[in-house]
């Protein structure tokens, strides 16, 4: 299915920014990073963003702070177009990354976790696929992805990296000339990164499901 490399056996020790894991897919290479969004070296980072696209809290604050209020304002001219003044669940915008590295940062609204009663994985899905689509529609080569539905979202790490992983996957296959080269996901948080490197070593072995739903 693709080759994998493993460069270390413990996430914790590493430095930030270090590759714990690498997957190759269909020329589009896959990595895993013990390390901090805002500071990526990639064409596109995402951004968990609420429904109205303020970014006081958690990363969204980190990625303004770092990339300046040009983000924050490009955001509101955004919101002020909308018809209700909110963003439904998984939509992805685009707005300019201001002072950082990227050239592009990509806001979709994650959903958060209700006990798996309201169809958050297949929401999450849709927020994962939506967020490549915009890459893909800006042009972008390389993009840095965090947990989108960790922290204050509360979904579930097994099942939540287990579904943006498959989801990168199903879009490279439904997307075969993507531009899209090189997705990062990049985490600070130990356990999550170690979730990532551990359910994409399993794609090495065969053992992570990435059976989906039939199109309807």
């Amino acid at each position: 299915m693709g080759s994998i490399c493993s460069h270390s056996a413990e996430v914790a020790p590493l430095p930030k920014n270090s590759v714990v894991f690498k997957y190759s897919y269909k020329n589009v290479e896959f990595e895993n990073i013990n390390g901090d969004i805002p500071t990526q070296y990639v064409d596109a980072i995402v951004n968990p963003a609420n429904n109205q696209l303020v970014h006081k809290t958690g990363l969204s604050n980190s990625i303004l702070e770092r990339g300046g209020n040009v983000i924050q304002q490009e955001s509101d001219k955004f919101m002020d177009e909308t018809e209700h003044g909110y963003l439904d669940v998984s939509t992805a915008v685009t707005t300019s990354a201001g002072k950082l590295q990227a050239k592009y940062v990509i806001h979709v609204v994650s959903p958060i976790w209700n006990g798996g009663v309201c169809e958050e994985d297949v929401k999450l899905e849709a927020a994962i696929t939506n967020v490549l689509a915009e890459a893909q529609e800006k042009g972008v080569i390389s993009i840095a992805i965090p947990y989108l539905s960790g922290g204050g979202f509360g979904f579930p790490k097994e099942k939540g990296v287990g579904v943006t992983i498959k989801s990168c996957l199903n879009f490279i296959d439904k997307n075969p000339d993507t531009c899209i080269k090189l997705i990062k996901f990049v985490n600070l948080d130990a356990p999550i990164v170690k979730e990532f490197k551990s359910q994409m070593e399993k794609l090495k072995t065969g053992d992570l499901d990435t059976s989906r739903q039939e199109d309807e």
